[in-house]
């Protein structure tokens, strides 16, 4: 598949956005698999402090 930086910019507004998206659906990935494995949904707010940490520069 090819692409071009005019439809990376389209779709997702930057080189940034395009990154932010691949790391959020690899994040949604890892926890549905956890999720499976456990039997539980983990909670709302650590999904949440997990989600803002990842997105830290620090």
């Amino acid at each position: 598949m090819r692409t071009s930086k005019r439809m990376i910019y389209y779709y997702f507004g930057s080189k940034e956005g395009l990154y932010l998206t691949v790391l959020e659906r690899a994040y949604r990935k890892i926890r549905t698999l956890e999720a499976n494995r456990t039997g539980r949904q983990p909670d709302a707010e650590g999904a949440r402090r997990d989600c803002l940490s990842a997105r830290s520069p620090d």
